[in-house]
C-alpha cells in the first residue's frame, strides 16, 4: 500500500513537472516570437529611413545643381 501511494505521487510529481516544463517553453517562445515582431519592424523603419534619406540626398543634389546652373 505504501509503494502504491509512493508511486501514484511520484506520478503526480510528473505530470506537475512536464506541465510546468510546458508552460514554461510556451512563455519563452512568445517572447521570441515578440522580439522577431520587434526586430522586422525595427527594419522596416531602418529601411524607411533609408529611404526618406536617399531621397533627400538627391533633392540636395538637384538643388546644387540647378543653383550651379543659374549662378
Amino acid at each position: 500500500m505504501t509503494l502504491t501511494i509512493g508511486r501514484k505521487i511520484q506520478e503526480g510529481l510528473d505530470a506537475v513537472r512536464v506541465k510546468a516544463r510546458s508552460e514554461a517553453e510556451d512563455g519563452l517562445k512568445m517572447k521570441v516570437v515578440e522580439k522577431e515582431e520587434q526586430i522586422a519592424g525595427m527594419q522596416r523603419q531602418i529601411e524607411e529611413l533609408k529611404r526618406r534619406a536617399e531621397q533627400g540626398s538627391q533633392q540636395l543634389q538637384g538643388e546644387v545643381l540647378e543653383g550651379c546652373v543659374l549662378s
